[in-house]
């Protein structure tokens, strides 16, 4: 989740509030109200809304403003949202459905290297669910097979600068050092039979 642009907690807004959307909504509501805030609510059936803020008024909070899906700019505009959670779509990505016994021995060659496709089937699917309508299959473009799934090529090509990640989703080399921490304070750990405080092994702050 983004931090917060005003600095406080996250303002968060849910679109699609059908069944999966209580999840997220108690969440909010109860569980993580400390760090997170609910802000709005965006769907194309109001009546899903209003069921959600008649739950929310029973218990003990304030009514949520209701946003149709036409007006989503609009409400990411007034309520000032800094993460917006979506539950009306449900993607799949399976990269291999089972693990082939008679190439299991190329698979550690060429097939993970990058430079065959493995001969597993996978599938990628990104799937509407509306409330009162049959799911949906959404088109997406085809992706090769090869270097887990074609991502390989699309890893490195941002690693090497040849193009920059639309999402902005690439780690700097800080975000790799301290990912390697969870693994030195485990080895840590099993050495000393103790537990261990990450902060004991770098200091952070020398790092920003």
């Amino acid at each position: 989740m983004p931090g917060s642009t005003t600095g406080a907690r996250p303002r968060c807004a849910i679109v699609g509030t059908g069944a999966r959307a209580g999840m997220s909504v108690r969440a909010l509501i109860e569980d993580h109200a400390g760090t997170a805030e609910l802000v709005a609510l965006c769907d194309v059936n109001p009546l899903r809304m209003d069921v959600h803020n008649r739950w929310i008024v029973a218990a003990g909070h304030h009514p949520l403003p209701t946003y149709p899906a036409g007006d989503l700019t609009a409400m990411l505009a007034t309520e000032r949202v800094d993460a917006l959670i979506v539950a009306s779509v449900e993607l799949e990505v399976v990269e291999s459905d089972h693990v082939s016994p008679g190439n299991a021995g190329d698979l550690k060659g060429a097939a993970i290297a990058g430079v065959d496709g493995t001969p597993e089937q996978g599938r990628t699917s990104l799937t509407l669910r509306r409330f009162w309508e049959p799911p949906v299959e959404l088109p997406l473009p085809e992706r090769p097979r090869t270097g887990h799934g074609g991502a390989d090529a699309r890893m490195t090509a941002v690693l090497m600068g040849a193009e920059k990640d639309p999402l902005d989703r690439s780690a700097t080399a800080r975000d790799g050092g301290l990912a390697l921490l969870t693994g030195l304070a485990a080895n840590r750990s099993m050495a000393t039979g103790g537990s261990v405080r990450v902060a004991d092994l770098l200091e952070l702050t020398r790092t920003e």
